[in-house]
């Protein structure tokens, strides 16, 4: 399923704490990657333009620091250099990639480099599309104010303005994952009961085939709310009602499950207690060898960044990767 990655990277540690991920993934399923980063020519800096040098920088060459014009360049002579700048910092940004790129390539995965000019999410999603990539991965950047990691507002443009998955992780996340010395061992697939929530089983079947891992289905049952459903008809048993509820979600997933056991995988389930984002965030904590696949819920456009709570939280807490199938995707598997 999974053919091509396109890395979104920036020249920092923190973009980088997704290439270990990358490399396993890629090795296991035999794909390239496609190291990107984007240059944002607002934050090329071409001033002040000084007058006091009658000596004109060559065309061609590097340039660093300051630019400089000549008294005696033309009013579109700004200009010219303003591209020069661009396809420099452009250049200097593939070199770097190209180092990255030789480090995968010692770890027996095949990478190419590319770059691009403009506004980061959007020209990362274009560049995935060029390239032809059907996963995109990347590290998350951002911190609230009590400093736990959220998803950087990159990341989360991407993730609701791309049709193509999105592969997730926190900084500190990947440094936990590397201090236990684990491999990826299981794919945990949080399910709802709905249509949307199962287009992300694709996804998990074809990394469990590919990677040799476990996939665990899990879903959520609040006690309290199904109390509350029945507060004014006392008659009820709510404790036979939460058994029958267990029993029809324990059902459901266990014809999920045995119909993936059919396809000669190791697969089970769990039943967890508690609020639906809650738990299933305490579930993923349990280990670092998982990665999460779910569907995220709804799609925005580009003018709102909200990811849904589930999905928020688990990028957040749960410390493990977490892959981002956008909705309408059941079919690229």
């Amino acid at each position: 399923m999974f053919k091509k990655i396109l890395v979104s990277l920036d020249g920092s540690e923190i973009a980088e704490s997704i290439l270990p991920f990358v490399s396993t993934i890629a090795s296991g399923l035999n794909i390239p990657v496609v190291l990107a980063t984007v240059v944002d020519p607002d934050a090329i800096d071409a001033s002040p333009v000084s007058f006091q040098t009658t000596q004109k920088p060559q065309l061609g060459l590097p340039t660093s620091g300051p630019l400089v014009v000549s008294d005696r360049s033309s009013p579109d002579t700004p200009a010219v250099y303003r591209t020069q700048l661009e396809e420099t910092a452009k250049v200097a940004a593939e070199n770097s990639l190209r180092k990255v790129a030789l480090r995968l390539s010692d770890a027996g995965v095949e990478a190419s480099v590319t770059s691009s000019l403009g506004s980061a999410a959007e020209e990362i999603v274009r560049l995935a599309e060029r390239q032809g990539c059907d996963l995109i991965a990347m590290a998350t950047h951002g911190r609230s104010v009590l400093g736990r990691a959220v998803l950087g507002s990159v990341t989360d443009k991407v993730v609701h303005s791309s049709h193509i998955p999105t592969l997730t992780l926190t900084p500190e996340g990947v440094e936990s994952w590397w201090q236990k010395g684990v491999a990826l061992s299981r794919v945990i697939v949080p399910l709802d009961g709905s249509d949307l929530a199962e287009t992300a089983l694709p996804y998990a079947r074809a990394l469990a085939l590919g990677l040799s891992l476990e996939i665990v289905l899990v879903r959520a049952v609040k006690p309290r709310h199904i109390y509350d459903l029945y507060a004014y008809y006392p008659y009820v048993g709510t404790e036979d009602l939460e058994i029958e509820v267990e029993q029809s979600v324990s059902e459901y997933l266990e014809t999920i499950a045995a119909d993936l056991r059919s396809s000669g995988l190791n697969a089970r389930w769990e039943v967890l207690k508690g609020q639906y984002a809650a738990a299933i965030v305490d579930f993923a904590k349990g280990a670092y060898e998982d990665i999460v696949v779910l569907t995220t819920h709804g799609h925005s456009g580009l003018t709102r960044w909200v990811l849904g709570s589930v999905t928020e939280a688990l990028v957040r807490s749960s410390g493990d990767p977490v892959l981002i199938i956008p909705p309408g995707q059941a079919d690229g598997a």
